[in-house]
């Protein structure tokens, strides 16, 4: 009985550094996870990045919604980028100026790790513009876009504000109905998002008058 009790004793001794070794690497892993994507603000040049093209019919007009990227890609330099520049792909065959909107940050996956909120105008040769909206999140191997929405033209559904409000994705696009010409709207849409899990779900839809 005594020698098993010495065997349990020496089988506990080899365990218990198992563990703590094992939950010192994890915290190391994570505390380095971590850091790495809370300087996504000083890691990434959105600058002098390369976008994905989002995808969507020409045949109707630009409006607020979910668009997956596609395989055709801009690089923005020094916050713009035009097909007379750029030897990339033609967006369309008007070729637009695409320009670098504004950039947010703030952690709306709930991970402790701060998402960038990328929104990129873009203006046709005519008078239609229209615009796209990227959320990235640094995931600690990598930057990762997680999602993407096309914006309207000016003021129907074009971009007025976004913002991240306790934890939350909140985006202000023109209301439609309440357009006062073809540039001008008088009210706001305001629509959010919650994060979980790296994935986004609309949560309210509120009409505002400005």
């Amino acid at each position: 009985m005594e020698k098993v009790n010495h065997e349990r004793a020496r089988a506990d001794d080899v365990g218990e550094p198992t563990i703590l070794v094992g939950l010192l690497l994890l915290a190391i892993a994570t505390n380095i996870a971590c850091g790495q994507c809370r300087d996504l603000a000083h890691k990434v040049d959105f600058k002098n990045h390369r976008f994905p093209v989002l995808a969507w019919s020409r045949d109707t007009a630009p409006t607020f919604r979910a668009a997956s990227p596609s395989a055709r890609l801009i690089t923005l330099k020094s916050g713009s980028y035009s097909q007379e520049v750029s030897p990339v792909p033609r967006l369309d065959e008007e070729d637009p100026h695409v320009s670098l909107s504004s950039i947010v940050y703030g952690d709306i996956t709930n991970d402790g790790c701060p998402e960038a909120i990328v929104a990129l105008h873009v203006k046709s040769g005519g008078t239609l513009s229209w615009g796209y909206l990227y959320v990235y999140s640094e995931t600690g191997l990598g930057l990762d876009l997680i999602s993407s929405f096309l914006l309207g033209d000016r003021g129907s559904e074009g971009l007025n504000k976004v913002q991240v409000l306790k934890g939350n994705l909140v985006v202000e696009v023109f209301d439609p109905d309440l357009t006062s010409g073809d540039c001008c709207s008088d009210g706001l849409i305001r629509i959010t998002f919650a994060g979980k899990n790296s994935q986004l779900r609309e949560i309210s839809r509120v009409r505002v008058k400005r």
